[in-house]
């Protein structure tokens, strides 16, 4: 009794393995309509060979109806969805391809902006690096406006000359022009006046 039991357990689980792996082969539209068509071409079958007269015509118009039907269904998913012919493993590959594509932009993207970060950066500490300059620049040039108007204070005239000697300009050429240039500035501001002829300087009281 128990050997009978487990022959019919077996040959349960054989029947489930068997209908699992043909479910599990079906795995596109294209598939499953191939399979209806055996199915029904089996169920058909034995009833056409065992009708006679007009069954037999009857069976055979319906079987001939539903394997055109099911071959016209499939040209149809054919036409609209030819992606259906492709396996699961070729459709698996594609998308597989394209991710890669995809992570392979986004890589190229990301070093792009990467590159394009440690561009402004570098623009950033440029022009971190000339500000400071110009800043540097604009308090030379305070500091030695503010010295020679004291120069130009502390004495009724002075010569250019003198003002070069005081302020250390006479050996420096690059501070000699920014005193020229200084003295310029303060002249059209009304702060200082060179007189025509001895071309000595003079402060310029405020009214």
């Amino acid at each position: 009794m128990r050997i009978k039991e487990d022959m019919t357990s077996r040959s349960k689980g054989s029947v489930g393995t068997q209908r699992a792996s043909v479910l599990g082969a079906i795995q596109s539209p294209l598939k499953f309509l191939a399979l209806s068509i055996l199915v029904f071409e089996a169920l058909l079958s034995p009833l056409v060979f065992r009708a006679d007269g007009a069954n037999f015509s009857i069976l055979l118009a319906g079987m001939l109806i539903l394997i055109f039907g099911l071959l016209a269904s499939s040209l149809f998913i054919i036409v609209k969805r030819p992606d259906v012919l492709r396996d699961r493993d070729v459709k698996l590959e594609d998308e597989l391809r394209a991710a890669k594509a995809s992570a392979s932009y986004a890589g190229s993207e990301a070093e792009k902006a990467l590159d394009s970060l440690e561009s402004c950066k570098e623009e950033v500490e440029r022009l971190q690096f000339s500000n400071k300059a110009l800043q540097t620049r604009v308090d030379t040039l305070t500091s030695l406006r503010n010295r020679l108007i004291a120069v130009i204070h502390g004495s009724d005239s002075v010569s250019q000359h003198e003002i070069f000697r005081a302020l250390g300009a006479d050996t420096n050429p690059t501070l000699r022009e920014d005193t020229l240039a200084l003295l310029v500035i303060l002249i059209d501001e009304r702060k200082v006046a060179r007189a025509s002829l001895s071309g000595y300087y003079r402060a310029v009281e405020s009214s």
